[in-house]
């Protein structure tokens, strides 16, 4: 996700995307998922994507794009 904030009133994209992974719950595999969570300096979103698809899922990236460029080359 870039740019977005995930906020508390899109009901509609959440129940998209909660329907998504109960739907494909049978396609788990032993790889673990990760969602990159790209914004600009805003702290509240990493909470919002973990309290959603959980910790252990999120990878986030608070300086936009130039920050994950950087940290995920390593």
């Amino acid at each position: 996700f870039i740019g977005y904030s995930l906020p508390e009133a899109d009901f509609e994209l959440k129940q998209v995307l909660k329907s998504a992974s109960l739907r494909m719950q049978h396609r788990r595999t032993k790889v673990k998922k990760e969602i990159d969570v790209i914004v600009l300096e805003d702290l509240g979103t990493q909470e919002k994507y973990s309290r959603f698809f959980g910790a252990d899922n999120i990878r986030c990236f608070q300086g936009g794009i130039p920050d994950f460029l950087t940290r995920s080359a390593k």
